[in-house]
């Protein structure tokens, strides 16, 4: 199974670290929250819908982006190199002032 590391954490957003080695999954999941996805290493990442229909993701260093809440998932590493990405989660609330 895939592997994450809480990188940061407050009550306005969550950054975590996952890796996807080959042959490896992150379960099927639902997002609670809006998030952005930057892509660190890999190439392909194929996202299993709960329709069960299928979108391969290009994880290119240069091409963060954005998905909403309530995405729901399987998210599977084909490929013969390791996949590493940065999911950046707004947890909805404000920043406070300092």
């Amino acid at each position: 199974m895939a592997t994450s590391h809480i990188d940061f954490e407050s009550a306005s957003f969550r950054i975590t670290t996952w890796t996807i080695e080959p042959g490896d999954a992150i379960e099927f999941h639902v997002h609670e929250h809006d998030y952005v996805v930057i892509p660190r290493e890999g190439s392909e990442m194929h996202v299993i819908r709960e329709d069960d229909s299928e979108l391969v993701a290009t994880m290119s260093p240069d091409a963060p982006y954005e998905r909403s809440k309530g995405s729901s998932h399987r998210v599977e590493n084909r490929g013969s190199e390791r996949i590493v990405f940065t999911e950046i989660e707004h947890l909805g609330q404000p920043i406070p002032a300092e």
